[in-house]
């Protein structure tokens, strides 16, 4: 309340977030961001952690990537539901 003046609590605060985050996002693909842009570098698919050993494929990237779409009640392009 000392920063926006405004009585939030936690899941008002999170929708507000949530709002800015599929505004920015419908800014971003307006301007020509595709699903293409939000993976990683190729070259991450092919070199692993020297920590573990660990990596992650393209087609992990592609399973994580929609269920993130998914979470945030986005298409499986990356669309965030139309305003209404």
């Amino acid at each position: 309340k000392a920063t926006t003046g405004f009585e939030l609590d936690r899941e008002s605060m999170r929708a507000i977030a949530a709002g800015v985050k599929d505004d920015t996002r419908r800014f971003n693909l307006r301007e020509g961001w595709t699903r293409v842009d939000d993976n990683l570098p190729s070259r991450l698919h092919r070199e692993v952690l020297p920590e573990d050993g660990k990596g992650i494929t393209e087609g992990q990237m592609a399973t994580m990537l929609t269920e993130y779409y998914l979470a945030r009640g986005w298409n499986e392009n990356g669309e965030p539901p139309p305003l209404p």
